[in-house]
């Protein structure tokens, strides 16, 4: 179970993530609604689009499916050619923590996410990797990344509107992948949406499946 302690309506700040795929849906989901009830609040679930079995379970319970069916993008080597366009930097510094949060905020257009990394303290997570793009001190996009055994993710890809469409959130999310396999993964995925699909597939990720997204309330005992 993924909680901020603070009552976010995201589906990365509140979400119940099924790590073992041969466990009982309903079993999972009746321990997620009882976690999130006690802090009474909506919890997410991603959910496969062909696993009917969890769908099914997620429904009966309440749940109840978002318009947002978005791929999942799979890569299984480093980014092949390319240099960056910009300067792209590893966070390491409270300041560059700050830009960070001040890129995604503005690429995401939610006000107050910057904030929540660092409150939550999402810089401190072991395995985790943060870049932001620059043009001079200017911060123009980040990325971030985390390593799961041999799995890594690639997440929080964001690009303010005024700095898109010049190969910023490419240049981000190849430094993410590269570092990601220099550590040892075997395979490198992510979330797409609609607006990165092709950024990504033009990196190289291709479509592994697709999810919906199901929004449950906390269940009333």
């Amino acid at each position: 179970m993924v909680a901020s302690s603070y009552r976010v309506h995201n589906s990365y700040f509140a979400a119940a993530v099924r790590t073992e795929p041969q466990s009982d849906p309903a079993e999972f989901l009746a321990d997620a609604q009882h976690f999130f009830g006690a802090l009474k609040r909506d919890f997410f679930v991603w959910v496969p689009a062909d696993d009917l079995e969890i769908r099914s379970a997620a429904l009966a319970i309440g749940g109840v499916l978002e318009p947002n069916t978005t791929p999942a993008m799979s890569i299984r080597f480093p980014v092949p050619g390319g240099t960056s366009r910009f300067a792209v930097k590893p966070a390491m510094t409270s300041e560059a923590y700050e830009q960070f949060g001040q890129a995604v905020e503005a690429g995401y257009e939610t006000p107050g996410l910057g904030w929540l990394l660092r409150d939550q303290d999402f810089f401190s997570a072991p395995g985790s990797i943060w870049v932001t793009a620059y043009d001079g001190d200017e911060p123009l996009g980040a990325a971030c990344g985390y390593m799961s055994g041999t799995t890594g993710g690639v997440y929080f890809v964001g690009t303010p509107p005024q700095h898109r469409g010049k190969g910023v959130g490419a240049d981000v999310t190849r430094a993410v992948v590269d570092i990601l396999f220099e550590q040892g993964a075997t395979s490198v995925t992510l979330q797409s949406s609609a607006m990165g699909f092709r950024i990504y597939e033009t990196l190289g990720f291709t479509v592994c499946g697709h999810y919906e997204r199901c929004v449950i309330g906390p269940r009333q005992d």
